[in-house]
């Protein structure tokens, strides 16, 4: 194992209780002083991720810090783009720190890919067998790999226009409307013979859809493209709007995609604003709830689950970065201030400082000590990286900074 913020420190045989079990864990992240520094992992994460874009653009997708832990080969649009978001607000944070022919290349390896017409005279964003590497997979189109492909290319618009007109961009967002409902919600998937997927929905693909539908807004000035967006949160708004917080889902690109709407649409109807900002607050207390306080293995604390997985504290504190400016309440305001920042410290301690492997966070950082077939499978990848691990990590570390910045 590699060494986790310089030191390995080992706790054995300690009994913590977590998602209502008990259960024996054995740490893989060392202590680490209390005074954060952001900017240093920031740039170490950034050249990671740089260094992990070959040739070809293609990512090297996911690594195993064990030499001897063999991995199937996988590769997915959705993480693919997203890494590039993360780059690129990278790029933002510290301009210059971005290779922006690796962004180049990397972006147009992808839609060299993936990008095909559908149904006409539209553009979709296939998966299949070739790209994925799931032997006889359908070929398929994912509506959160639309989302965030846009995200990408209107973010990145200067570099790829030459090649990929607005025209190509208003085509593959055409599609993504086409696969909207009346009520607001979507298919999330689209098969080559089958077409709509009609039984499964996925949670995070709206909240993708809808950033992705606002920054194209924000580059044509298309008002049904705004449309498009806030209707998706209307539509997440009505399905959640009864349910206590406890029981919706952590959704951080519905609060990211809120944000958004707010920033571009100034004049926004104020009952549908408020509706948005209430469904913002509601995803806000649920995050809340799962916060890690007082917990008997330390290094946890300031994380929103219980289980050593940095990836899903990095995905809310995005979210809660993005909504914290338009909460109303001082009390909510204060708590969610708090979290972010334990939150950041968590991540900050959780980050591979040395080696090989320096500026990625692993999928896990503790080991389970338990003997069932969730330990086994957790133990075995928890010194897995992927890309998208160390994408959204990146991304909530430059919010947390521009937040706490005095």
């Amino acid at each position: 194992m590699k060494k986790v913020k310089n030191t390995l420190l080992l706790i054995t045989l300690l009994t913590c209780f977590f998602a209502g079990c008990s259960t024996n864990t054995q740490s893989l992240v060392a202590e680490q002083d209390n005074k954060p520094n952001y900017e240093q992992s920031i740039s170490q994460a950034g050249e990671y991720l740089q260094s992990q874009i070959q040739a070809s653009g293609q990512f090297i997708y996911r690594v195993h810090m064990n030499p001897n832990q063999k991995l199937q080969r996988k590769y997915n649009i959705l993480r693919h783009m997203g890494t590039l978001y993360a780059l690129k607000m990278l790029d933002n944070y510290r301009p210059g720190s971005v290779d922006n022919a690796k962004m180049k290349q990397s972006i147009t390896y992808m839609l060299e890919q993936a990008l095909a017409p559908v149904e006409g005279t539209m553009l979709g964003m296939w998966s299949s067998e070739e790209i994925v590497g799931t032997k006889g997979m359908k070929r398929q189109i994912k509506l959160g790999a639309i989302g965030l492909t846009l995200v990408t290319l209107c973010q990145n618009y200067d570099l790829i226009k030459d090649e990929y007109p607005l025209e190509s961009l208003e085509k593959l967002g055409d599609f993504a409307l086409f696969m909207q409902k009346e009520n607001g919600g979507f298919y999330s998937k689209y098969y080559e013979k089958e077409g709509f997927d009609r039984r499964w929905n996925s949670l995070y693909y709206p909240g993708e859809m809808a950033f992705g539908f606002v920054e194209l807004f924000n580059l044509t000035g298309k008002q049904k493209y705004m449309d498009g967006a806030v209707n998706a949160m209307l539509y997440l708004y009505n399905e959640r709007k009864d349910k206590p917080a406890t029981k919706i889902e952590a959704d951080h690109w519905a609060l990211i995609a809120t944000d958004k709407i707010f920033a571009y649409s100034p004049d926004l109807d104020s009952e549908i604003r408020a509706k948005l900002l209430a469904h913002g607050k509601q995803v806000v207390e649920k995050i809340l709830s799962d916060r890690v306080i007082d917990h008997p293995v330390s290094e946890l604390n300031g994380s929103f689950n219980a289980d050593g997985r940095p990836t899903p504290t990095s995905t809310r504190v995005e979210g809660l970065v993005a909504i914290y400016p338009h909460i109303d309440d001082a009390a909510l305001k204060a708590i969610t201030y708090q979290a972010i920042v334990d939150a950041s410290a968590f991540l900050l301690n959780a980050q591979i400082s040395t080696g090989k492997y320096a500026g990625a966070w692993p999928r896990a950082i503790i080991k389970l000590e338990e003997e069932s077939r969730r330990a086994l499978k957790h133990n075995r990848r928890a010194e897995e990286i992927r890309i998208d691990y160390v994408q959204h990590a990146l991304s909530a570390l430059i919010g947390a900074d521009h937040l706490v910045k005095p």
